[in-house]
């Protein structure tokens, strides 16, 4: 959010594969997506890569359920 294009640049790949990792970490993947809400405009470089993501993990998790398809679709609406 306050780093300039290069750090933009370094951190996008890093927090779209955070975000995929629903499996191995949910959290990790449910804070990814915080941050990429976080970013705004400055993330419309992983919003196509968003809609790939699956909306939830295969072994699902009752706390937080639901939560990463709500951060996903609250993404698309504010694209």
């Amino acid at each position: 959010q306050y780093g300039d294009q290069q750090d933009l640049e370094k951190s996008l790949p890093v927090l779209l594969e955070i975000a995929q990792s629903y499996e191995t970490d949910y959290y990790a993947a449910v804070w990814a997506l915080n941050a990429i809400d976080r970013l705004e405009g400055k993330a419309k470089p992983l919003y196509a890569k968003l809609d790939e993501l699956p909306k939830e993990p295969r072994s699902k998790k009752k706390r937080g359920q639901g939560y990463i398809e709500r951060l996903v679709s609250d993404l698309q609406r504010e694209r």
